[in-house]
This record gives structure tokens, C-alpha cells and sequence, in this order.
């Protein structure tokens, strides 16, 4: 029975109750019907609530899934991003390095300190 349909008799049987004579063999009759069919209502209540739990358990494990491969693929993402950076960073610095290195060695062809290179450095160091 559906509990709709449990409720409608259990109202049904409470209103037969309240027509009875308490001292009667119906009356004791409808009462043992009324308790069996509240103690249906009831196991069938409990069940109800056992399958919902089931299945909010079931649903908020699944929610717990798809969170941890979500943050799964966004730590994958971020150790991709922080790879790319660092080779970034790599390159520059060789970069860098090499233009120094060039800048340097264009720059020693003749003497650093001679008269048409950096001319002004030897003026402004005091001669011993």
C-alpha cells in the first residue's frame, strides 16, 4: 500500500473507533486492525527513510568523486602551469646570460677602461 492509502484507513478505522463501544467485540476488533496497520505504516515509514538515506549517501559519495577528479585535473593544471614557468624562467636566464656574455665580449675588443671606451670611468678614479 502506498502511505497515502495507509493514512486514509488509519483515519477511517480511528473514526470507526470513536463510534464504537469501547466494551465491544468490534470495537476490539478495529482496535487490533488499527495497531496492525499502524505497525505497517510505520516499518513502511522506516523503509522510506532507509531508501532516501541510501540514496542521499549515495549521491553525496558521487558529489565526493567528482570533486577529488576535479581537483585532481586542476593540480594537474597548476603543475603544468608552474613546469611552463619555470622553463620560462630557464630560458630567460640563458637569454640573459648569452646577451651578457655578447655584451662583454663586444665590449672587450678593445681595452675597457681605454681612451674611446669608458673614458669617463678613468676620470672619475683617482690615480695612485
Amino acid at each position: 500500500m502506498e502511505i497515502q492509502d495507509l493514512l486514509n484507513e488509519l483515519g477511517r478505522l480511528l473514526g470507526e473507533l470513536n463510534k464504537l463501544d469501547p466494551a465491544s467485540k468490534e470495537y476490539a476488533d478495529t482496535r487490533t486492525n488499527f495497531c496492525e496497520l499502524l505497525d505497517a505504516f510505520h516499518a513502511e515509514c522506516k523503509l522510506r527513510d532507509e531508501d532516501l538515506n541510501s540514496e542521499l549517501k549515495r549521491k553525496l559519495e558521487e558529489a565526493k568523486q567528482r570533486l577529488a577528479e576535479k581537483e585532481a585535473a586542476d593540480r594537474l593544471k597548476i603543475a603544468r602551469l608552474e613546469a611552463l614557468i619555470s622553463l620560462a624562467k630557464i630560458g630567460l636566464t640563458v637569454t640573459g646570460t648569452l646577451a651578457a656574455i655578447v655584451l662583454t665580449a663586444s665590449l672587450e675588443e678593445g681595452t675597457i677602461l681605454s681612451k674611446t671606451c669608458l673614458a669617463w670611468i678613468k676620470a672619475i678614479l683617482p690615480r695612485t
